[in-house]
């Protein structure tokens, strides 16, 4: 009987008690792990893993949970990951796919259209000043004259992203009727099918834009790649969304260009550490959104967390490839699915 191991998570518990209750009742052998530290990401101590080395079939654990390739070495049975939500950093993917692991993930359509309506909301709210509009109301300062407002219509704009990936691309159809300019940098550009985008270099990208918006995954290419060098060609007025992952934008250079007035606003939903430590400088700006990692939340989201999960678990445990795989190459690695070739599938 398959054995598969279902994590607590100080913000996705629900999940994982409904994704584990649905599994035992499909008759499959189900383990809870110990709660992990707060909405911490942290190492986990290899030693925690000891007792299912060599029995475990699949992981269905949070991002919050980090696994190297040490970790994952050490299991005997272990074929597949399963992350409930669409992050999946904290995975080795390049030692799991080598270990012929199969890595999913929840990455269903609520998922990618609530943070591209996120994504829409956080661009029009820097265009209109929303930070210092809600000041004034809660300082209880009176309305300020005309001469005082320096919010711009979205109307006439150029807004770029780095990356065009499916949260990219569902945003830009949500802004079809907001008569923008759609700019967008991509090592794959979609000429044919996106004739309404305009695919640009990077620095081009970060030049012509009026806000930008981060969309690529974190590796080690895009590490630290929104760098000082970067930010500092922007217009003066223009504003940056990261709703990607805090290491892909270097913050102090984020900070930087801010405080210089190079950058008018940003909205920054993820960050290098999370959360955010108290006295970090990005807290002391009056000109940023910051919220903690949770922007593109719903309901419908985390509705939706749950059957995909056991969709992905129970597709590996019956050999065969989850909907929401995120390592697809993990194929040529028959052992997996226990069969003589590729051309099997």
């Amino acid at each position: 009987m398959p054995k598969i191991f279902i994590g607590h998570d100080s913000v996705l518990d629900d999940v994982l008690a409904e994704v584990a209750h649905s599994l035992k009742k499909r008759g499959y052998e189900v383990v809870r792990g110990d709660v992990q530290p707060s909405s911490i990401q942290k190492k986990t101590k290899i030693e925690l893993w000891e007792a299912f080395y060599e029995d475990t079939d699949i992981l269905l654990i949070s991002s919050r949970i980090t696994l190297d390739s040490e970790i994952l070495s050490s299991f005997k049975r272990l074929r597949g990951i399963v992350f409930p939500t669409i992050g999946i950093n904290s995975c080795d993917i390049k030692a799991a796919t080598e270990l012929g692991i199969i890595i999913a993930n929840g990455a269903t359509s609520e998922n990618v259209e609530c943070m591209a309506e996120a994504t829409v909301m956080l661009i029009s709210s820097l265009f209109l000043r929303l930070p210092w509009k809600l000041n004034l109301f809660q300082e209880n300062i009176p309305r300020p004259s005309s001469n005082q407002f320096s919010s711009r219509m979205l109307a006439g704009k150029k807004v770029g992203f780095f990356g065009f990936g499916r949260i990219a691309q569902e945003t830009v159809k949500r802004l079809s009727g907001w008569k923008v300019e759609i700019f967008s940098c991509t090592r794959t550009p979609k000429h044919e099918e996106w004739s309404n985008v305009k695919f640009v270099s990077l620095e081009e990208l970060f030049c012509e834009s009026d806000i930008i918006s981060i969309n690529v995954p974190l590796t080690e290419q895009t590490e630290n790649s929104v760098d000082w060098n970067l930010l500092s060609l922007m217009k003066p007025g223009s504003f940056l969304v990261n709703t990607a992952r805090g290491k892909i934008v270097n913050e102090d250079a984020l900070y930087k260009a801010l405080e210089s007035k190079i950058l008018a606003g940003a909205a920054i939903d993820v960050f290098a550490t999370e959360p955010l430590p108290i006295d970090h400088p990005l807290r002391q700006l009056e000109n940023v959104i910051l919220t903690q990692h949770m922007i593109g939340h719903t309901r419908e989201l985390f509705d939706s967390l749950v059957p995909a999960a056991v969709e992905n678990t129970v597709s590996i445990i019956e050999g065969r490839l989850p909907k929401y795989i995120c390592n697809p190459s993990v194929i040529s690695n028959c052992k997996v699915f226990g069969l003589q070739n590729a051309s099997d599938f």
